[in-house]
């Protein structure tokens, strides 16, 4: 057992060195095809008073509109390259530091050693938030990271409440940000509801099944125009597979 202030020695350093890495990492990356630039260029009108949609082009739904209206307006800050890349940078963090923290709560032994080393897995495999900046991506995976540590908190203490809304809120940020993004989310959390209701000892295998099919279906259904694209099929193959190991 590691003593807690050798723990919170631990936690302390590796947060430093995460924001160190993340911020060195993000401020000396450039991509060619500049989705920063991009994004950040619509953000800046929206928040100028154009109207989003009408005279604001945009790929991406209102939520991230308004999430960058409010930071800005809530610090009376100007939205630049530098304000871009801190928020990516933050989120960065953030999601990685919520894996490890999920992971240790869900470890029966090594809690300290498991959960630093899903925060390190986690930060690694998010390091393509460096190419854009601003980008939605990462206001999405900072947004489920915190609803996953709240759901945790709420079902360790049985606020079945609490966790409905946890879901009802991150459900709509994320349909109203990526919808596809949000219809994985909402089926994911269809999945959990339809397999851990009591339901009557006839009805819970129907609804496991219901669970496992309807989430390895949906890649398939969300990417039908595009699985000529390899990537696109190994997306579908990818969450298909995980959607069955999940369930399993």
């Amino acid at each position: 057992m590691i003593p807690r202030p050798i723990q919170l020695l631990g936690i302390a350093v590796a947060a430093a060195t995460m924001l160190a890495t993340a911020y060195l990492m993000i401020m000396t990356t450039f991509m060619v095809y500049d989705d920063e630039g991009f994004v950040l260029m619509s953000l800046r009108r929206f928040l100028g008073g154009e109207s989003l949609y009408d005279r604001v082009f945009s790929q991406y739904g209102p939520a991230p509109y308004l999430y960058h209206w409010l930071l800005t307006f809530a610090g009376s800050l100007e939205l630049t390259h530098m304000f871009g890349r801190l928020v990516t940078l933050i989120h960065w963090v953030v999601c990685a530091g919520g894996v490890g923290w999920i992971a240790a709560q869900l470890s029966g032994r090594y809690r300290f050693t498991v959960g630093a080393l899903a925060a390190f897995f986690a930060f690694n495999l998010l390091w393509q938030m460096i190419a854009e900046p601003s980008h939605p991506g990462s206001m999405i995976a900072a947004a489920i990271a915190v609803a996953a540590i709240l759901a945790v908190n709420a079902l360790r203490v049985g606020a079945f409440n609490r966790l409905a809304v946890v879901a009802g809120v991150t459900g709509a940020i994320l349909v109203f940000t990526k919808i596809n993004v949000g219809a994985f989310f909402v089926a994911g959390v269809g999945a959990f509801a339809l397999t851990c209701t009591a339901w009557p000892d006839a009805w819970r295998k129907p609804a496991a099944t219901i669970a496992l099919v309807g989430l390895a279906l949906l890649p398939w259904l969300l990417m039908a125009g595009h699985l000529g694209d390899p990537a696109m099929l190994g997306f579908a193959l990818k969450a298909s597979l995980s959607a069955a190991l999940t369930a399993a």
